[in-house]
């Protein structure tokens, strides 16, 4: 059952669980005369919990909610990062060892924020502060759709539409430990505010921001990084582990991919597409590569797919056009 609603003035480009308890948001043309991004840290919370004790645990703003029957839940914003770049923000990641966290713009910029602490089990998302950019495209602008980052940390890579053909994407690869002294990441016109003055509007001021990371531009490094590395997230199907769900129905115009999911245990990747079928693939997939199972519950119309909580087992599937929603067990796959 519906639990409740946060209402935000301005435009959500994008939005996702980062625990079971917080939520980030990106949104659109929010400060510096309504032309930069910004991000909100939203942390669920019980709502048996009194407005005390989440001033003194530092929550001190109470987003105004929808309550439903049988609710239990409030949502407040612990915190926000105003003045990012120029445009939406369209993607958020944090780092592996959940110090570093990167957020993709409009603008073609990434932008990285840094914190330190002794304790990852107690993150403050309010001690992220702006230290270094990545300028993804040189000449001509496109936005910065997707981001992941490595496993390790130390490579992150950006998936953009392409500026001559929108239906493919390119992908640009930046090493995070060697950074590109030769020049600035951003541009002086760059808008991002400092974050002892972010909450303050009349606090918003430019800076010029460092590099964050050089750009992998060698051919055997690319080819490396491509074919060995390991990445926290998989955020884009024009990646090297998932060109087998573009199988011959696809590229012969037949049926369209509508979306993915990776199981929790990296084994099995479930592809959604526009005839109705899911198809199951072992995880990473490689072109041409057969699918190991075929779910066809939707006869017609296009379906989406996911994998349920943390099990690799479970699926549910939706029927765009059938409105329906069915729960699914995969097993000897």
């Amino acid at each position: 059952s519906r639990i409740g609603e946060l209402s935000i003035s301005h435009k959500i480009t994008f939005a996702k669980f980062v625990s079971i308890n917080k939520i980030v948001i990106g949104l659109k043309d929010t400060d510096t005369n309504g032309i930069s991004g910004s991000i909100v840290f939203v942390d669920l919370v019980d709502a048996n919990t009194s407005y005390e004790a989440l001033v003194h645990n530092g929550l001190s703003t109470i987003t105004q909610v929808k309550s439903y029957e049988k609710a239990n839940i409030l949502m407040s914003i612990s915190h926000r990062i105003h003045n990012i770049g120029k445009g939406g923000v369209l993607d958020i990641k944090y780092s592996p060892n959940k110090l570093t966290l990167a957020a993709s713009s409009e603008d073609g910029y990434v932008y990285v924020f840094s914190r330190e602490e002794a304790s990852v089990e107690h993150l403050n998302d309010r001690l992220f502060k702006i230290s270094g950019a990545l300028r993804v495209h040189i000449s001509g602008v496109s936005s910065v759709q997707s981001i992941d980052f490595s496993t390790s940390g130390q490579y992150l890579r950006t998936f953009s539409p392409c500026v001559t053909n929108d239906k493919n994407v390119v992908i640009n690869y930046f090493d995070l430990n060697n950074k590109d002294i030769t020049e600035d990441a951003a541009s002086p016109t760059a808008a991002v505010g400092s974050v002892k003055s972010m909450t303050s509007p009349g606090g918003k001021h430019k800076i010029t921001i460092p590099s964050a990371g050089s750009r992998v531009v060698d051919p055997l490094l690319l080819e490396v990084i491509r074919d060995t590395i390991k990445w926290e997230s998989v955020s884009s199907v024009a990646t090297a582990e998932l060109r087998g769900l573009y199988n011959d129905s696809v590229r012969d115009g037949l049926v369209e991919l509508v979306n993915y999911d990776i199981s929790p245990d990296r084994k099995i990747v479930a592809a959604a597409y526009s005839d109705g079928n899911v198809l199951i693939y072992g995880y990473p997939t490689t072109k041409g590569q057969l699918s190991l199972l075929t779910i066809s519950a939707h006869s017609f119309g296009p379906v989406r797919v996911v994998f349920l909580g943390n099990s690799s087992n479970t699926i549910a599937t939706c029927g765009v056009r059938d409105g329906t929603i069915m729960i699914w067990d995969v097993y000897s796959v």
